[in-house]
């Protein structure tokens, strides 16, 4: 290894010195310095030395927190919602086994049941009752539709109820746009 000590003056006027390493033997010091000086500006930030240079070397962090007025962050909500989001996760994947079992193709089961769980929908309510249709993107293969209607039929055996207190069951049907004509009523 070679080290050549270099003094640089940058275009305000300031002169630093700078160390320059290199293992190059064969090459003249001022190729080298010129190469090096010539590399990408932040291995030769002569303002990034300057703020090293009048960098503390010691500081309290808590106390430069209470110069600044800092306060404790409050964690308590990310920790909720972090929890929510591990609860909507167990609650997708153990939604997705019967499919993945019914569908039996690993390679895109996830994305093929993701889609009608984040598809459009229509709700159709009565006093009775309220209907769900489910409007994936695309149309489905008559073997993946067979599935899907066939996972919706057992959902709805299971006799969902709205979470609106009025005892109305919920029924999930899988819908295709072409069957639905939507109109605005004034």
């Amino acid at each position: 290894m070679r080290q050549r000590i270099v003094r640089a003056t940058n275009p305000q006027g300031r002169t630093v010195e700078v160390a320059l390493l290199t293992d190059d033997r064969q090459r003249p010091a001022p190729q080298i310095i010129c190469l090096m000086f010539n590399r990408w500006t932040q291995e030769n930030d002569f303002k990034y030395l300057d703020q090293q240079a009048h960098t503390e070397k010691e500081v309290s962090r808590l106390e430069a927190l209470i110069q600044q007025q800092m306060v404790r962050r409050d964690t308590r909500n990310k920790r909720l919602l972090d929890s929510l989001k591990l609860i909507a996760r167990n609650a997708f994947y153990q939604a997705l086994q019967p499919f993945k079992q019914a569908y039996n193709n690993y390679r895109d089961d996830h994305e093929l049941f993701r889609n009608p769980t984040q598809a459009d929908r229509l709700l159709a309510e009565t006093a009775e009752h309220v209907d769900a249709y489910l409007l994936p993107t695309g149309n489905y293969p008559p073997k993946l539709d067979r599935i899907v209607q066939g996972l919706l039929a057992e959902l709805n055996a299971t006799h969902p109820l709205m979470p609106d207190d009025s005892g109305r069951p919920l029924r999930l049907h899988l819908g295709d746009q072409s069957d639905f004509q939507v109109a605005i009523v004034s």
